[in-house]
């Protein structure tokens, strides 16, 4: 654990967030007119002349003790350090991007870039993904999060990257016009996450004027890996003559289950070996999701699986209903009526609003009798009923799970409501 002495201590106690009832920006611009080194000693901290607020706000920092320990082992056990600029000055370039001078910083990864004159600096993830050479990131999301993503942890154990943040538990103070750059260079760098049923094998027309629009726009696509469906058959029209340079493939094996042409960069996602193979798969999709701006979404609703039930296309389901919970628009296709259309979702209402068009869809002839003829289905009900149900059944699912995840992940933002959309 790295070691800290009693005034770094008593730094952190108030300066960071690492703590609950953190001092606001004022009361730690306020610090600089009394001398720290009297806070060592609690009972004189009542002597010395100063707002009560203020007095009191210092003393519930300072009597966390045990769990400001248990936090600062908590970062050393994840490689990261407390970095005090009154010992340590950082340069210009580094401090005038953040909102105020600050005492303390959070740093992981090579901190030999910190010497280096006129480094490379940026403020966004989506910068960090461009970048060839060594950076210095002033993070845009909190570190943990930047440390759950695979390329963040490669880049930081071949020394090719600092995190720096003036917080711990939230995204860095970055001065406003390094945020409207930050969206502006976001905004010319486009993502798309395209996702699909592997039982979609063929890619019609009005998928493919959508696919031309991204290519016309130079979008970056974002896309698994699956020798099945619409992985597959989308990454065959990219390559098809002329081929699009602008992908990026994303696996959980060690050699991708497809063929990377040279001009593709391909992303190999570290998972857990004992998580089933689902799951492992997923820790994929949410990555793919996270660095995306929007999703295409490609949905086959149903299939009779090998053990004659029905089976719900949940992968392109609960991508879809991630990208829309993290405010991110999907052009969702789906297959209804026998015909493929296209719905722009904005938010979840407009996903259920158009899975509400199964409960009065016309099936064909085969289809009925596949549905009728499936096993535990009650021969009773109409077959577009088994499958609206089948449908509404596994969103609400989806849904609630997605939902647990995001207010396990974010417990200091207010919960999301857990809803129930099917009658």
């Amino acid at each position: 654990m790295s070691q800290y002495s009693a005034i770094e201590k008593i730094l952190i106690a108030l300066e960071s967030d690492l703590l609950d009832s953190t001092l606001n920006d004022i009361e730690k611009d306020k610090l600089v007119n009394y001398n720290i080194n009297e806070f060592i000693e609690r009972d004189h901290i009542s002597k010395i002349s100063m707002p009560d607020d203020l007095r009191n706000k210092i003393t519930n920092q300072l009597n966390q003790g045990i769990k400001l320990s248990l936090r600062l082992e908590e970062l050393s056990q994840r490689g990261i350090k407390v970095f005090f600029s009154k010992s340590q000055k950082l340069s210009k370039e580094i401090t005038s991007k953040f909102i105020r001078k600050n005492n303390l910083y959070f740093i992981i990864g090579n901190e030999k870039l910190l010497t280096i004159s006129n480094p490379n600096i940026t403020v966004s993830y989506s910068d960090f993904k461009q970048c060839t050479s060594s950076v210095i990131f002033i993070t845009d999301r909190p570190i943990n999060t930047l440390l759950s993503y695979a390329d963040v942890r490669s880049a930081i154990a071949n020394d090719r990257i600092l995190l720096i943040s003036d917080k711990y538990q939230a995204k860095s103070g970055i001065i406003e016009n390094e945020l409207k750059s930050m969206k502006m260079n976001k905004s010319r760098v486009k993502t798309v996450f395209i996702s699909g049923s592997r039982t979609q094998n063929e890619i019609p027309e009005i998928i493919q004027e959508s696919l031309k629009s991204i290519i016309k726009q130079n979008i970056r696509i974002v896309i698994g890996d699956s020798k099945k469906g619409v992985d597959n058959e989308i990454i065959d029209y990219l390559r098809s003559s002329p081929k699009y340079t602008n992908v990026k493939i994303y696996t959980i094996k060690q050699t991708p289950r497809v063929k990377i042409e040279p001009e593709w960069e391909l992303e190999t996602i570290e998972v857990d070996e004992l998580l089933k193979r689902q799951q492992q798969q997923m820790q994929k999709d949410r990555q793919m999701a996270e660095v995306a701006d929007w999703g295409l979404s490609i949905f086959k609703p149903i299939i009779i699986n090998r053990y004659g039930a029905i089976e719900v296309s949940s992968g392109t389901l609960r991508n879809t209903i991630q990208l829309l919970l993290n405010n991110k628009y999907v052009k969702f296709f789906y297959v209804i009526n026998g015909e493929m259309m296209v719905k722009n979702l904005k938010n979840i209402n407009d996903l259920i609003n158009t899975l509400e068009q199964y409960k009065n869809e016309k099936l064909t002839v085969s289809e009925k009798e596949e549905i009728s003829e499936a096993k535990t289905v009650c021969k009773d009900i109409e077959p577009r009923l088994v499958k609206y149900r089948k449908i509404s059944e596994k969103f609400s699912q989806l849904l609630k799970n997605e939902q647990k995840i995001i207010n396990e992940s974010k417990k200091n933002t207010k919960s999301i409501d857990q809803l129930s959309f099917f009658g």
